[in-house]
């Protein structure tokens, strides 16, 4: 039922994807992109930034001040296979917030204030492999 699930998800995420249109990134952005890798490593950023192309693999969010990360944040990144959100500040993570990661194999989330992770969370990582 769970990989049912994900798969609706995934199935709704990249026609939402393809609908939006990948807007470029780096030129006048906060993030620098290397074909499909983001670097959006230690900007001081407060939120996700906009605009992450939707066939990026790597995405580097680590050492900002990231506080919490809305729902949907990532439901368009679905070739991510690391993502990097070491020390933020989360405190929570909302709902099947990596429901669209299926190809995901590398979650980072050391050095945060998180105090519980909802039931669910990581139940679409098929492809993790470290976290």
């Amino acid at each position: 039922m769970a990989r049912i699930f994900c798969a609706l998800i995934l199935s709704a995420a990249v026609w939402v994807g393809a609908q939006a249109g990948s807007p470029a990134c780096g030129y006048g952005g906060v993030c620098s992109c290397e074909g499909r890798r983001v670097n959006c490593w230690k900007k001081g950023l407060s939120s996700v930034p906009d605009g992450i192309p939707g066939d990026t693999e790597i995405l580097g969010l680590g050492g900002n001040q990231l506080m919490a990360l809305p729902d949907g944040v990532f439901d368009q990144l679905v070739n991510l296979n690391a993502l990097y959100l070491y020390k933020n500040q989360l405190k929570s993570l909302p709902p099947r917030v990596f429901d669209s990661l299926t190809k995901l194999t590398l979650l980072s989330l050391e050095r945060n204030k998180l105090q519980s992770v909802p039931d669910g969370t990581f139940d679409c990582l098929f492809s993790l492999q470290y976290i």
